[in-house]
């Protein structure tokens, strides 16, 4: 199987072939914000709660150092 190119990393691809936590739980929450936003607009509502876009942001932002944790490639090059 073809790995993907890093500046076209399919999260499908990720969590099928590297089992790696932070690709579940970012594809989970993309869901999850998508499926926000169409609810949203169906009910002709503009933009959503600040207190939905901060929750959406820290959880993306827990998800990304996980990413790093899973991936600690700079560790590794700092020490070369």
């Amino acid at each position: 199987m073809q790995r993907p190119s890093p500046a076209g990393v399919d999260l499908g691809w990720v969590i099928e072939n590297e089992n790696q936590t932070w690709a579940k739980q970012m594809q989970d929450l993309l869901l999850e914000i998508k499926a926000t936003v169409d609810e949203h607009k169906d009910n002709s509502k503009a933009y959503l709660e600040l207190k939905q876009l901060l929750d959406f942001e820290s959880r993306y932002s827990n998800i990304i150092k996980l990413g790093y944790e899973e991936n600690p490639v700079l560790e590794f090059w700092e020490k070369h």
